[in-house]
């Protein structure tokens, strides 16, 4: 409770926070840091709970962020769920 009640702590204590993630390149969540040090917001419409499937994915998203494209955005458009 004591944390609760000093709120400059908690105000610095969240401004290190911020300026900690913009030093590694977070800007959004999720954010994922690779293993070369760079930073990539993934935007998912559906996740998966199959492990196998989500490492498969990982792979696929390093090996685009890391082959020297140096592709930065995919955007696709949003499909109509009405009949």
């Amino acid at each position: 409770m004591a944390d609760l009640e000093d709120e400059e702590s908690r105000r610095l204590e969240l401004a290190a926070d911020l300026e900690a993630a913009g030093e590694l390149g977070v800007f959004g969540t999720p954010t994922f840091v690779l293993p070369s040090g760079d930073a990539a917001y993934l935007r998912f419409t559906q996740l998966t709970t199959e492990p196998e499937l989500a490492v498969n994915l990982w792979e696929l998203f390093t090996a685009v962020l890391e082959n020297g494209a140096h592709i930065e955005t995919i955007r696709r458009p949003h499909r109509s769920t009405k009949p």
